[in-house]
């Protein structure tokens, strides 16, 4: 349905921008796990900041249509999981 209302622009950069999103997101939580595991935080948060930089490099070289659609997209995403978690009264932090 995306494909018919954005341009092909705007799809690839929320492709790529969700990537890196998501990507950080994972890396931070394996600096938040990494102690109880045996393993190093400080390489995650290194690659977290990378997929950070590289998301705001990602935004400035993008046009402001696909920015706006981005961030529609993200707040989407945590409205839906918002009302999920309200509806079926599971806790934020499970």
């Amino acid at each position: 349905m995306l494909a018919n209302v954005l341009d092909l622009a705007s799809i690839s950069t929320m492709g790529s921008a969700g990537f890196l999103i998501i990507f950080a997101a994972v890396n931070l939580a394996e600096a938040h796990t990494a102690r109880r595991r045996g393993s190093t935080p400080w390489i995650s948060v290194v690659a977290a900041m990378a997929c950070v930089a590289a998301l705001a490099a990602l935004i400035a070289k993008s046009s402001l249509l696909s920015v706006n659609v981005l961030v529609a997209m993200v707040a989407l995403s945590f409205g839906i999981e918002a009302t999920f978690r309200k509806i079926s009264g599971r806790p934020v932090h499970a």
